[in-house]
């Protein structure tokens, strides 16, 4: 059952990019001793931050400015972002190095990432048609003679 509507889905991935562009700082970790793992751990804050923003704004949905990806696709894409965060602190090897509380946020966002690509409705009220031009699409069943 999809109940988010997508113009929420927008607001919330923006709110998410920033959140992980400032999660470093946010964890206490932008003043602490910058030790092992802490590059992997901005590097992965940073690309992740990056790359939900840029699917937002070429997303085919409100919050979009180039509407390019199909709001499936966009929903594919969290859920794959989702899991890839919920690994990070393992894979990345900054689990140990910051303790349990560090994980256990890139996990949360992770499962909301997940949640918001299962529940999110898959089609904007505000989306734009793939080629609007007349004779491609869904025109065509409309301008095709009756027995062709």
């Amino acid at each position: 059952m999809r109940f988010i509507p997508t113009r929420l889905h927008a607001i919330a991935d923006y709110g998410t990019a920033v959140l992980l562009f400032a999660l470093p700082w946010l964890l206490g970790l932008a003043a602490a001793e910058r030790g092992e793992g802490y590059s992997a751990l901005v590097a992965v804050c940073v690309a992740a931050g990056a790359g939900v923003a840029l699917l937002s704004l070429v997303t085919n949905y409100e919050g979009g400015l180039l509407p390019a990806v199909p709001m499936p696709a966009h929903l594919t894409a969290d859920a794959a972002l989702g899991a890839v965060l919920i690994a990070a602190p393992w894979l990345f090897g900054f689990a140990e190095t910051f303790g349990d509380w560090t994980w256990a946020v890139f996990v949360a966002i992770g499962l909301m990432e997940i949640g918001a690509a299962l529940f999110t409705h898959t089609r904007s009220p505000a989306a734009v048609p793939a080629d609007p031009r007349p004779g491609t699409g869904s025109h065509m069943k409309a301008q095709r003679p009756a027995g062709v």
